[in-house]
């Protein structure tokens, strides 16, 4: 089960938070949903998840209209807010079980989400014993208790450690396999290692929406190797790289080379190593990160 965005837009009094919004999400996917601070980023999630009704536009869930039929989208989604309000007093079990009562699930349920999300040795204590992190642990198994078809992550790894952060990065690609995700968050270091596309929200439109390795070979322009041989190399000799637009020296025998526009240049550095004499120890594109695709396109 898929999403579908058609033309959400979103006033509040004159401001126009969200204008003309529409994508699509498949199943088997991490969507990136990103934006700056007041991008209308956290309003249109939350009529995505069908919690604010939009001034214009639709919501499919496959092919079920959200506001049309709510109380089965509401089985088809899972929803973890930035803000993952729980009530501090109950127990970990405590409130799973609470909202595996609310959604109809089994208590054995109940057990293979707390191992699952990794609360296993927090199960027994009071929400407000937790870190945040193990707070946001408890959000995720409330978000996926009823086994949705549907996930939206709003900044599901904020106060993570590092360990947290790779078990959870973990689950949410093993959970992408079968379910259809929106993640968002502020760590685009972890946007790049868990999602698939990206989408980026601007003043409340739509910037871009592809896939990372497209985003990044567009937005750049050009390629960048980064290359390692085995000894100095004089700069004329690399003039004869017919691709190559400029070079860089970041340490002896490591060179930073960028191609002409539109231009690949591995095959033209592996022929000139050979005529050079060099021994070509290591060379690998360069990649330009989110960070610097994000700071582009939210300028």
């Amino acid at each position: 089960m898929g999403i579908t965005v058609e033309n959400l837009t979103k006033r509040y009094g004159p401001q126009l938070a969200v204008n003309q919004l529409s994508f699509t999400a498949s199943q088997g996917g991490v969507l990136g949903f990103l934006g700056p601070n007041g991008a209308g980023k956290t309003t249109s999630l939350r009529m995505i998840a069908g919690l604010l009704r939009p001034d214009q536009g639709k919501v499919y869930y496959g092919d079920l209209d959200i506001w049309a039929h709510p109380a089965e989208a509401r089985r088809s989604i899972g929803y973890l807010p930035e803000t993952n309000p729980l009530y501090p007093d109950l127990y970990v079990y405590e409130i799973l079980s609470f909202y595996a009562k609310i959604h109809n699930v089994s208590g054995s349920r109940v057990d293979a989400v707390i191992e699952q999300v990794g609360l296993g040795q927090e199960s027994n204590k009071k929400i407000k014993q937790l870190s945040k992190g193990f707070r946001q642990r408890v959000g995720l198994g409330i978000a996926i208790l009823h086994d949705p078809k549907i996930l939206i992550l709003d900044e599901p790894i904020s106060g993570l450690d590092p360990n947290q952060l790779s078990g959870i990065r973990q689950l949410i690609r093993e959970l992408a396999r079968e379910k259809t995700i929106l993640f968002s968050s502020h760590i685009l270091s972890e946007v790049e290692q868990v999602c698939d596309r990206v989408l980026i929200i601007y003043k409340g439109e739509l910037r871009v929406i592809d896939s990372l390795e497209r985003l990044q070979a567009e937005q750049d322009g050009r390629q960048v190797i980064v290359a390692e041989v085995d000894s100095e190399v004089p700069a004329e000799s690399l003039s004869a790289i017919s691709t190559m637009d400029y070079c860089e020296k970041l340490a002896p025998g490591k060179l930073r080379l960028v191609a002409h526009p539109g231009a690949d240049m591995r095959k033209d550095l592996y022929q000139w190593s050979v005529q050079a004499g060099v021994v070509l120890l290591e060379s690998r594109v360069e990649q330009t990160s989110v960070a610097s695709l994000f700071e582009k396109l939210t300028k």
